[in-house]
């Protein structure tokens, strides 16, 4: 099973609603599907997902 960088399994990866790039960086990456916008909050942030463009998420991953 995939774990982010703090060595927790992260279950989540297994949605299709998480880009698994952006969740295993230790990011939320839930996906607002009606959109293709990323979540790129700390994984398991309180409160409501943050959403930014796939280019910004991509922009956090280079």
């Amino acid at each position: 099973m995939p774990v982010q960088e703090h060595g927790e399994p992260r279950h989540d990866l297994q949605n299709l609603n998480v880009r698994e790039d952006v969740a295993l960086t230790g990011r939320c990456g839930n996906v607002h599907l009606a959109t293709g916008r990323i979540c790129t909050l700390p994984a398991r942030h309180p409160g409501p997902c943050q959403f930014v463009s796939p280019d910004e998420a991509n922009r956090i991953l280079s």
